[in-house]
């Protein structure tokens, strides 16, 4: 029997001995697989590669075709053997195909651990991050009642599944507010450079984000950016404002604020090098760019699940306003 080889994933690919550089895919219903580890940092699979033969052993011999994928018999999996695998994997997302065989076979059900990821990748769940997505998605539609180890995990996967009990029902229903800074340096119209500040605003309801850059730190720039910015926005959307959370600089910041300035602050940076002279407007406006990108972009994690802040706030809008038709009937 041929040992067995041990295959390191990179970038989804793998460096087969029979089929060259192949997708990791291919690898779940190779007849030659022995076990896959995908959830760890560097994903491996174990393999039997049959032993080549050498020319003269196969000189004259007609060369036999094989198949690339598996016959549809070999893939078929009962209906019960899937729904048991697919809870038991969201019951337990961190584990990977073996460890969810493993557990299976320890209740009595026979099955290997290519048969799991058979069946994982056929439903868009064969690495951790997608069971977890797929878990956050059903619970937040009602369809799981989690437990403590599943919440435990959202949690450590998705920081900002600690608040979905603060984010509020609708959009304006929970602004939160706070200043960082200094960010950079601006140059005010006598041309002295001054320290300047970023005052933000999130709705934790949509993600959408309102940006305030002033030169100095001062409290009237927050008080601005929600009466100029915030509350004219929500109004013209049918929306009044509930509640405001001022974030003090040294408090431990909300989840939804680190979020934000990962994606936000490089960017805004990036557009204005510390060595070039602009004034606070002009970084403004390239702040005013950036923010709106981020409004028109995919938002992972709670509550956006990958949806946009301005998709979030017009299907709310659309939604409120059938709601109130409904009610006039």
């Amino acid at each position: 029997m041929a040992p067995s080889t041990r295959l390191e994933v990179i970038d989804g690919r793998v460096d087969c001995p029979n089929r060259g550089n192949i997708v990791v895919d291919v690898c779940l219903f190779c007849e030659h697989l022995t076990s896959v580890d995908l959830d760890h940092s560097t994903p491996v699979i174990f393999c039997r590669p049959p032993a080549r033969r050498t020319a003269q052993k196969t000189a004259g011999r007609p060369r036999s075709i094989r198949r690339s994928t598996p016959s549809p018999r070999g893939t078929l999996v009962a209906p019960e053997l899937r729904r048991a695998i697919l809870d038991l994997s969201l019951r337990h997302p961190r584990w990977g195909a073996q460890r969810v065989a493993a557990a299976l076979r320890s209740r009595g059900t026979h099955v290997s651990a290519r048969k799991v990821a058979q069946v994982l990748d056929s439903e868009g769940l064969m690495y951790a991050h997608q069971r977890m997505d797929r878990l956050e998605q059903l619970v937040l539609q009602g369809r799981i009642e989690p437990d403590e180890e599943q919440i435990r995990a959202l949690e450590r996967y998705d920081p900002c599944f600690q608040e979905r009990g603060r984010t509020g029902t609708r959009p304006g229903e929970r602004i939160l507010v706070f200043t960082c800074g200094p960010v950079a340096a601006g140059r005010s119209a006598d041309g002295i450079r001054i320290p300047a500040y970023a005052h933000f605003a999130i709705d934790t309801c949509t993600g959408m984000t309102f940006g305030l850059v002033q030169a100095g730190n001062s409290a009237l720039g927050r008080e601005l950016l929600i009466q100029a910015e915030v509350l004219p926005f929500f109004k013209r959307h049918g929306y009044s404002v509930v509640q405001v959370d001022h974030l003090g600089q040294r408090a431990p910041r909300s989840p939804f604020v680190t979020r934000m300035l990962k994606e936000v602050l490089p960017a805004w940076l990036q557009s204005t090098p510390g060595h070039t002279e602009v004034t606070v407007g002009e970084l403004q406006h390239r702040l005013d760019a950036v923010l709106d990108q981020y409004n028109h972009r995919p938002l992972e994690g709670f509550p956006n699940l990958g949806q946009p802040p301005i998709c979030r706030l017009r299907a709310a809008t659309e939604g409120g306003k059938e709601n109130r038709a409904r009610m006039q009937k």
